[in-house]
């Protein structure tokens, strides 16, 4: 008798506070609403008390105490997991943050009862299915990469005559490394080689990726221009550049410190914005596929004594040749600019949009207060490394 009394004076108590608390969301007064929600919630028993601490994190959402709300309704579930009202909530706010796994399971476990969780399971799961082939197919186009580099193999012509396929962006997560060569006439003579790495990183299933660019330089002589020592010098420090889905440059920076003179990455955005967009629209085209003796032309941008060149190009695909083992379309380009031309050959490789050979034969002029200097430079890039894919 006493016990039943007991149940009967909580039951009371309990819906006063909860009438309180309806009247405190009635007067705009959230918090205030919480606290009495969370009062009633300690006296009541399951379902109602797991139905007043989902009004409690209704309560605590609108006045704005997002974090609050959600442990509300993480206790709501922890101390009544039969109330289904509780677990669909948080499915629901999982699933708009983005925590797919936690709203997978908690939809998981309504999908059977009730039809709008079935619903989102299904979404989810077909979210699962997709994003699992988008990484599956970029590990097969790495590796697929890697098994036909052969540094030792000639160039060779292919005889095909099909249009080639182009994919727009490379594969992620990837990292080349070129063998590089340079030769430069003008108000000095210099010749260099290094290794310059590409280092494509991110998820293939997301929008968004990096791009970090390193060159492995020997010890540069100080007979060599300041300007070029402090270019080439800088960029043994890798620059990072987070692209969006777009390929716009969002941040470029350095990967660790980096110095604040000569060559940074904000000073090369501009080139790398211009180089991604050349192999996301220009040379795929508008159907994504290029036939021998195709031409096609497009905009490209440079940086020239730190500065950014927009230059109008005309390609033509010359034919189709296994560079190093990997079948490649061969491209020739001509740029032109304000003071700058360059006579360029691409060697890529459509399926990836990988470049495996660059050679460029470059004329520009630098300005100085009282003068002008004339440069000629030829640069030969081919690939001779590929990992990634695992």
């Amino acid at each position: 008798m006493l016990a039943a009394a007991a149940a009967l004076l909580t039951a009371g108590s309990c819906e006063s506070l909860e009438a309180k608390a309806k009247a405190a969301v009635a007067s705009g007064d959230h918090a205030g609403a919480s606290d009495l929600y969370l009062e009633a919630a300690k006296g009541a028993a399951c379902p109602d008390r797991g139905r007043l601490l989902l009004k409690r994190a209704e309560a605590l959402e609108v006045d704005g105490q997002v974090r609050s709300a959600a442990r509300s309704i993480d206790k709501s579930i922890e101390l009544c997991p039969d109330y289904a009202a509780a677990r669909w909530a948080r499915a629901q706010r999982a699933a708009d943050a983005g925590e797919r796994d936690l709203a997978l399971s908690d939809a998981a476990l309504l999908k059977d009862t009730l039809p709008a969780a079935a619903e989102l399971f299904s979404d989810l799961s077909m979210e699962v299915e997709v994003e699992r082939g988008v990484r599956a197919r970029a590990t097969q186009l790495v590796r697929s990469l890697q098994s036909l580099l052969n540094v030792e193999a000639a160039t060779t012509p292919l005889d095909t005559s099909a249009p080639a396929e182009f994919a727009r962006v490379a594969p992620v997560p990837m990292t080349l490394r070129y063998q590089v060569q340079q030769s430069v006439r003008g108000g000095a003579r210099f010749d260099l080689k290094w290794e310059e790495l590409w280092s494509y990183r991110g998820d293939p299933a997301d929008t968004a990726h990096v791009l970090v660019r390193t060159l492995e330089l020997p010890p540069l002589a100080r007979e060599l221009p300041l300007p070029t020592r402090l270019t080439m010098s800088n960029q043994r420090m890798g620059m990072r550049f987070a692209l969006d889905d777009r390929g716009h440059v969002l941040e470029a920076g350095w990967l660790s410190r980096g110095p604040d003179r000569g060559m940074r990455p904000e000073m090369l955005r501009p080139e790398i914005e211009g180089m991604l967009k050349r192999r996301r629209i220009y040379d795929p085209g508008e159907s994504g596929r290029r036939s021998v003796g195709e031409t096609w032309r497009g905009e490209d941008v440079r940086v020239i004594d730190g500065k950014p060149v927009t230059a109008e190009f005309e390609s033509e695909a010359m034919g189709f040749v296994s560079v190093r083992g990997i079948p490649t379309l061969h491209i020739k380009t001509k740029l032109v600019a304000d003071g700058y031309t360059c006579d360029e050959e691409v060697w890529l490789h459509p399926e990836t949009a990988v470049p495996v050979r660059i050679v460029r034969d470059s004329k520009y002029t630098v300005s100085f207060e009282f003068s002008e200097q004339r440069w000629v430079d030829h640069t030969e890039l081919i690939l001779s490394a590929v990992s990634g894919g695992d």
